[in-house]
């Protein structure tokens, strides 16, 4: 029985990533808006959001790994260039938090928390994103999911190995995440606690299947593009929860597999203006969900005596000026460091071979043609 090869080329849906990413951090916004203005109720909002964040993370960096997955040297290069996507302006957001003295939560039900000098630990472990690890609290609230995504970063490139051999291979991973999941709700090892990426693996594992069908798999049928954001709204409701911390795990699996699976077989809208808002949104997304809580502790809490209409200018001004600022500033020159660093590093890379190749055996062209490829 012939087996499936790997398809050469996968081209992602890049404008439903767009909106879906626009959308995940519209939800984690208005989940701490809603929060601010002391509406009970609404903790699914921010869960669906982080959610999608982590679906769309695995998919478009396994992606981003069959391209780049045949370089000299990738594993590295892989870890180089999200080290600078990531960590840059989470550095920066928690020194500008900790210089302007900023609760780590939004307030809630009227309760004002006042900020605490933090323990040099929590600081440092803060920095390095391993403070769930650690054990220590978050510096500020959305901090919470960064450690996640660097954790789940150790084992994409495997993960992406096992998706380049089949749907099955994947299939399994996502099983064998599901009861590390499980095992880490049930709460029964001392200090598992502190890997709480195990409750979030069969969310990474959606967007390993994903790319698993989509180099591996059979072609499915396509739906049309429209359907996408009702989908997508449909599939929140569907599997809402009236208290996503501390209720059954299996409907955020679920809507992961579900929200992966849509994205499979729904065709991929077309250029509109709604396509290059989710585009704008999508490329501001990072520090609009790092920065959001410091606009909405200034604007509801610092200026909470000022007339309404003051506040809510301020609150709007804000998300849409200081993630524009963090990105031109902060992110994107961390973004292009990366970047120069890893073209520098496969440069040295290439070198030894470059020397081994020049002091060679010049060989005839018909016989290096037919030779097996390194």
């Amino acid at each position: 029985m012939p087996t499936r090869t790997v398809r050469a080329s996968v081209a992602l849906p890049e404008h439903n990533l767009d909106l879906l990413r626009a959308l995940a951090v519209s939800s984690v916004l208005g989940f701490h808006l809603l929060l601010s203005q002391h509406v009970r109720g609404v903790t699914w909002l921010g869960r669906v959001g982080v959610l999608a964040f982590f679906v769309h993370t695995s998919v478009v960096l396994l992606s981003s790994l069959e391209r780049t997955g045949r370089e000299r040297g990738w594993v590295g290069s892989f870890y180089l260039r999200r080290a600078f996507r990531i960590y840059p302006l989470s550095v920066a957001t928690i020194l500008f938090v900790l210089a302007l003295r900023i609760p780590p939560m939004v307030p809630v039900a009227g309760l004002l928390q006042r900020y605490a000098n933090p323990h040099w630990v929590t600081v440092a472990t803060n920095l390095l994103l391993v403070q769930n690890l650690a054990g220590q609290p978050d510096l500020t609230s959305v901090l919470w999911t960064l450690p996640l995504e660097v954790q789940m970063y150790v084992v994409l490139p495997l993960c992406w190995l096992a998706a380049r051999r089949g749907v099955s291979v994947v299939v399994g991973l996502l099983l064998l995440s599901v009861a590390g999941g499980l095992l880490w709700h049930a709460t029964i090892v001392p200090g598992l606690w502190r890997v709480n990426v195990l409750m979030f693996g069969p969310c990474f594992m959606a967007g390993v299947l994903f790319h698993a069908f989509r180099v591996r798999g059979p072609r499915l049928p396509t739906a049309p593009a429209w359907l996408w954001p009702i989908v997508l709204i449909a599939l929140g409701a569907l599997f809402w929860q009236p208290d996503a911390d501390t209720a059954s795990p299996w409907p955020q699996w679920i809507f992961c597999l579900a929200l992966a699976l849509a994205l499979l077989v729904v065709g991929d809208a077309r250029p509109s203006w709604v396509t290059r808002a989710s585009k704008q949104i999508a490329t501001y997304s990072y520090g609009c969900y790092l920065l959001h809580n410091v606009v909405i502790w200034y604007a509801f809490v610092q200026l909470r005596n000022a007339a309404p209409f003051i506040r809510w200018g301020v609150f709007v001004s804000g998300v849409l000026v200081l993630p524009w600022v963090a990105y031109h500033a902060v992110e994107q020159p961390g973004i292009r460091l990366g970047q120069r660093l890893v073209r520098r590093r496969q440069g040295r890379l290439a070198a030894p071979m470059d020397e081994v190749l020049a002091t060679a055996p010049q060989q005839a062209p018909e016989t290096a043609a037919t030779a097996p490829a390194p």
